[in-house]
């Protein structure tokens, strides 16, 4: 079986107008990434009035070049509903247990070496926890 030179011309070309399109949408989005790093590396040196807003403008900024890297070289971009589906399930379960990290943090169970870290003035009981003897030199008592 042969194949004729007039056959497989449009076809290698095609492929080569694809590959110079794909190379291209890379560069685009390398620069957009560059962009947005440089951005994030400015943002780092402006206060917003406080770390969590700070935080806010750096993790939204850490979004958007994630979004465009898994809708670009992960070719998510045409991907169909399912993949989507998952994708959006997994970020809100991700979102999830961040959250439920936060009020750990911000709600720590009482009695634990959390809670007592956390508490003023408490900074001998978070000692006594790690090093007995270390309190036993600290309060004067004798063994």
């Amino acid at each position: 079986m042969m194949i004729s030179h007039d056959n497989t011309l449009p076809s290698d070309a095609n492929a080569a107008s694809h590959v110079a399109a794909s190379v291209g949408k890379y560069k685009v989005l390398f620069y957009g990434l560059l962009a947005l790093t440089v951005l994030t590396v400015g943002v780092s040196y402006v206060h917003f009035g406080s770390n969590f807003w700070n935080f806010v403008v750096g993790m939204l900024i850490a979004t958007l070049k994630a979004g465009l890297v898994s809708a670009i070289f992960m070719h998510l971009l045409g991907e169909k509903l399912t993949i989507w589906r998952f994708l959006i399930f997994t970020g809100v379960f991700v979102t999830g247990l961040f959250l439920l990290t936060l009020l750990a943090h911000k709600d720590p169970i009482p009695g634990t070496a959390h809670s007592s870290h956390s508490a003023k003035g408490n900074w001998h009981v978070a000692e006594s926890i790690s090093s007995p003897e270390k309190n036993s030199v600290s309060t004067g008592s004798a063994h």
